[in-house]
């Protein structure tokens, strides 16, 4: 079964977000068996596995961290265009995901604001 929730993204960032080619129709969360591809324009696109997730919980992202491909204290990744319904998923043990072109960044959480964070946290029934 395949569910695609799409990325909540603030109408303010947009004009900062399309010359990494993140819109509304290419930034979204896809949930295809095992797989999860996370799609944010040019800026991040890869594909997790879901069973090295132990959790996904709804969470606070502030602004002051940022927002577009993020990568935090304490092993936090993030990829979000808004500080609304983000979702921290965290894994089972720390997981290497592409922080920016081959460079692979160790991370514990990876954080996504999504448009329906339930739908998505349902979808992943962990």
């Amino acid at each position: 079964e395949n569910n695609l929730i799409k990325f909540k993204l603030y109408s303010w960032i947009l004009p900062i977000l399309l010359p990494f080619g993140a819109t509304p129709s290419n930034s979204y969360a896809e949930l295809e068996g095992n797989k999860l591809h996370v799609k944010l324009g040019y800026l991040f696109d890869e594909t997790l596995d879901v069973s090295k997730i132990e959790r996904a919980e709804k969470a606070h992202w502030s602004l002051l961290q940022g927002l577009g491909h993020r990568i935090w204290f304490g092993k936090k990744m993030g990829v979000l265009a808004s500080t609304r319904n983000v979702v921290c998923l965290s894994f089972k043990e720390p997981q290497l995901i592409k922080a920016l072109w081959s460079f692979y960044f160790e991370t514990n959480e990876f954080y996504l604001s999504l448009a329906d964070p339930d739908a998505f946290i349902k979808a992943l029934e962990l």
